[in-house]
């Protein structure tokens, strides 16, 4: 996005996409499965680097991430820690990883991921009353952000991802990727993208997790 930038100290671009598997062996007794890997709900990653020094709370180094064969990179840290970088996120499917500095305004990062989380959860394949439950707590964010309420906000995020597990375990959400990409997990990604929003409120008030 405009107002982010990589650092000329590391300009490194980390790649994870687990490939299909082309076999199996047929040696172990009981086995099962098609030799992918996959995983429920998400991933934490974690790139820490020497190359970068993070000063504390002003710090406005950042992981991104794009889906392979897209250039469009979106913010999905969720843990940035003190000393040489080390900045952490969370996932619903494997992409292309860089970390970043981010210059824009703190208003406008939380309105936008915000805004992504909310065409997410209506892209995704949740209905009934799960989906009237999960519009409705983001609409409450919403409201609770234009009132400055950024507790409330939070509170609402944190309602938010309780909500979503609960209904990945009863099986309303998907929660499954696999090697391939094959299976939609948005359980993963909603989750990753509440988490990292509840991030950047927590640096807008004293209690940083930086």
């Amino acid at each position: 996005p405009a107002g982010v930038t990589i650092d000329p100290a590391f300009p490194v671009l980390i790649s994870v996409e687990p490939p299909v598997a082309l076999y199996r062996n047929g040696y172990e007794s009981n086995q099962v499965g098609d030799g992918n890997l996959d995983f429920l709900k998400t991933y934490d990653l974690e790139i820490h680097t020497d190359s970068l020094a993070c000063s504390g709370m002003s710090s406005t180094y950042r992981m991104f991430k794009a889906p392979h064969g897209s250039n469009t990179f979106a913010d999905v840290t969720d843990g940035l820690y003190t000393g040489s970088v080390r900045a952490r996120g969370r996932g619903g499917a494997f992409s292309q990883f860089v970390i970043a500095t981010d210059s824009r305004l703190s208003a406008l990062i939380i309105t936008d991921k915000l805004a992504n989380l909310v065409l997410r959860l209506n892209a995704s394949s949740i209905t009934g009353t799960l989906l009237t439950s999960l519009t409705d707590l983001l609409v409450e964010a919403g409201t609770d952000l234009l009132l400055g309420n950024v507790t409330g906000v939070i509170s609402d995020l944190g309602d938010f991802v309780d909500a979503v597990l609960a209904g990945a375990a009863a099986g309303q959400v998907t929660d499954e990727w696999t090697a391939g990409g094959s299976l939609v997990n948005d359980a993963g990604e909603l989750v990753s993208l509440a988490d990292s929003l509840i991030f950047s409120l927590l640096t807008t008030q004293a209690s940083s997790p930086v």
